[in-house]
């Protein structure tokens, strides 16, 4: 996973306990890190979770349904149940297509989950 994406997950509010981040230094270079990795250097700006997949995966909770790969590219598939009123219930069926990497197309699936979730709160 990229930094400009693990930046949009870390903004969006995902959660940023991974085992990976990336390191943001002053001087604007990133580096991906082990969490576990206790060298700090001082002239650190920024620590950002870099979620591996399974990470990802958790983090959408029920609302994921499958992954998958197509000659085009991965997909991730999940939806929401958004409540309109008492008894007026739907899912917003979500499909993130067409990406690079399984870790893509499950970050973006997340970030349209939460995405659609905010969007629909009373």
């Amino acid at each position: 996973m990229n930094y400009e994406l693990a930046k949009l997950l870390n903004d969006s509010g995902f959660p940023q306990s991974s085992e990976y981040q990336w390191v943001k230094y002053m001087d604007g270079s990133t580096e991906l890190v082990c969490s576990h990795d206790r060298s700090m250097k001082p002239q650190m700006k920024t620590l950002i979770a870099a979620p591996t997949l399974s990470e990802l995966i958790e983090a959408c909770e029920d609302n994921f349904f499958a992954i998958s790969h197509w000659p085009e590219g991965w997909t991730a598939e999940g939806g929401l149940v958004i409540q309109h009123g008492a008894s007026n219930d739907f899912t917003a069926q979500v499909q993130c297509k067409n990406l690079p990497t399984a870790e893509e197309a499950v970050a973006k699936l997340w970030l349209a989950l939460h995405s659609t979730s905010a969007a629909n709160r009373p």
